[in-house]
């Protein structure tokens, strides 16, 4: 092991080290599912098998795509997530407990207990996760290491180059990745030109679109009603939310709201304003077939994992994490509907700039500008957009086909 390699494991170690008091604690009550974590069971399944790695739930979103193309739930694959959404997320696509488990601490040991009973054939990992331990424990045995839809922020460029943790490991590594910039950012930590390719992100990708009479039923309303979903709002972008309905009604027009917090435990928060400014909340998960979303209500998504399909029902999305220095949440679930998007002005997620330029999205300032913008686009509707974007599909797929990489297909399983 390099003496960077072996820093990096004692930092890890000596991080458990020092949390050891809360660690005991947690291991104790089984919080943040510690056991699973820090002793993940060694994976047992049949060679040659791939491991899949999605941070959240939104990064398993986005694998999906390319999961399903290599032959989705009937290949005997490993699932790994951080979080317990994303562990749900992969739940849901079908993935047994044995295939699954949460990503364990970043150590050379951890990944000699999962991979006890032997190594899979290629590692895809999404997005933002650079994970040297992982890396270079798959690279020291020849296991190909794909990042797709790959991102990196130009000050974790510079933290990576200053502490020089992928040096040795970056030539090994094959990168899919979002923009021009990313790309340029995976070269400068030493990705080979010819081990890089800009295939834009999976999460532009349509995949599997849910139907629209389904995402109306589910919602209690029918295929007569305008619908204008609020999806992934925080907190602070409430009053945003409030004020784009109000909006609306002062003109007159009187579509049907969806409002989906971004987080389980705003559910009550958002509950208790929209109750405070007389929107007359009704829950999702309370909704039967003779109790429906009534017209003047405003539906509120109390269940995770169902936002992207509920999608399929809407006319109008307004995307939350942007009304806040977040970045944004993913514009694209909802464009790939042919939807108008509408966010706000801290937007910035890699594509944005596609959906603008075409016009299927816009930015609203505030709540008040949305809620004039919502107007206008039910008066004068124009119908679903053509999407735009590249294909990261067929670009991802071709640019692992063009470095040889482990293949498969459904007819193949």
């Amino acid at each position: 092991m390099s003496t960077r390699a072996l820093f990096y494991d004692l930092m890890w170690k000596s991080g458990l080290l020092a949390g050891s008091p809360f660690l005991l604690f947690a291991w104790a009550t089984d919080r943040y599912d510690l056991r699973d974590r820090l002793f993940p069971r060694p994976l047992d399944l049949p060679p040659p098998f791939w491991m899949w790695h999605g941070a959240s739930a939104g990064e398993v979103r986005g694998l999906r795509v390319l999961w399903e193309h290599f032959g989705g739930v009937a290949s005997a694959d490993a699932h790994l997530s951080c979080s317990r959404s994303g562990m749900a997320m992969w739940s849901q696509l079908g993935i047994g407990r044995e295939r699954l488990r949460l990503f364990p601490p970043d150590t050379k040991s951890s990944w000699a207990s999962l991979c006890r009973n032997g190594y899979p054939a290629m590692v895809i990992v999404s997005e933002t996760e650079l994970w040297p331990g992982l890396f270079r424990a798959m690279v020291q045995r020849r296991v190909p290491v794909v990042l797709v839809s790959a991102r990196v922020s130009q000050r974790t460029t510079a933290l990576m180059k200053a502490s020089r943790l992928l040096a040795d490991i970056a030539p090994a590594l094959f990168v899919c990745a979002q923009t021009c910039d990313d790309a340029a950012r995976f070269a400068a930590l030493g990705v080979p030109g010819g081990q890089i390719a800009i295939c834009g992100s999976l999460k532009w990708c349509s995949g599997s679109l849910a139907n629209r009479a389904d995402a109306r039923a589910a919602m209690g309303m029918d295929g007569n009603d305008r619908v204008v979903l609020f999806g992934s709002m925080h907190r602070g972008e409430m009053s945003h939310v409030v004020s784009a309905i109000e909006q609306t009604r002062l003109a007159g027009i009187s579509p049907r709201f969806v409002v989906a917090p971004r987080n389980v435990t705003d559910y009550d928060y958002a509950d208790a304003i929209l109750k405070r400014e007389g929107l007359r909340p009704l829950r999702l998960s309370s909704l039967t077939p003779t109790r429906i979303s009534a017209p003047g209500s405003v539906l509120l998504v109390d269940k995770m994992g169902v936002l992207a399909q509920l999608y399929a029902g809407a006319d109008i999305a307004v995307i939350g994490g942007s009304w806040a220095p977040l970045g944004g949440h993913n514009p694209f679930e909802a464009a790939a509907y042919g939807l108008p998007v509408l966010y706000g002005p801290h937007m910035k997620q890699a594509g944005c700039d596609l959906l603008e330029v075409s016009g299927q999205a816009t930015r609203a300032h505030d709540g008040k500008m949305a809620g004039a913008i919502i107007c206008d686009i039910l008066r004068n509707y124009p119908g679903p957009f053509q999407s735009t974007i590249p294909d990261a599909l067929a670009a991802t797929v071709e640019a692992m086909a063009k470095w040889r990489l482990p293949s498969r297909s459904k007819a193949q399983d």
